[in-house]
């Protein structure tokens, strides 16, 4: 009788150890494919990540674009304003010495009066 309990005991413990190894059988294939789902979830990722960093470049290029585009024209504006000031500075020293020359030429006659009188 104390050999059929070995046997039952061994019996047992071989079916206890056969459970644990099916069980680890299936943790082991849940944790692949666990693994293999977070793979893919990291390439998603990755990918969307550089999609962004593509995005944020064009993006910063753009901005940099407009940015030179507009230094460029702002340069351009402040050259044709610094012309205009020039020009307004020689019209507004010729009407100045036009007007002396006039002022002389009147004093000249005689106070505006043309020698009639």
């Amino acid at each position: 009788m104390s050999d059929d309990n070995g046997d039952d005991r061994r019996q047992r413990q071989m079916d206890f150890i056969l459970d644990q190894q099916a069980q680890f059988a299936v943790d082991i294939q849940l944790l692949k494919e666990q693994t293999r789902e977070q793979k893919t979830i990291a390439d998603l990722i990755l990918a969307a990540q550089n999609n962004l960093t593509a995005t944020m470049l064009t993006f910063a290029e753009s901005v940099s674009t407009r940015f030179d585009r507009q230094d460029a024209e702002m340069t351009a504006m402040r050259e044709r304003h610094d012309r205009q000031d020039a020009r307004i500075a020689a019209t507004t020293e010729s009407v100045s010495q036009l007007s002396t020359t006039v002022d002389r030429y009147i004093k000249a006659r005689g106070n505006g009066s043309n020698g009639q009188g």
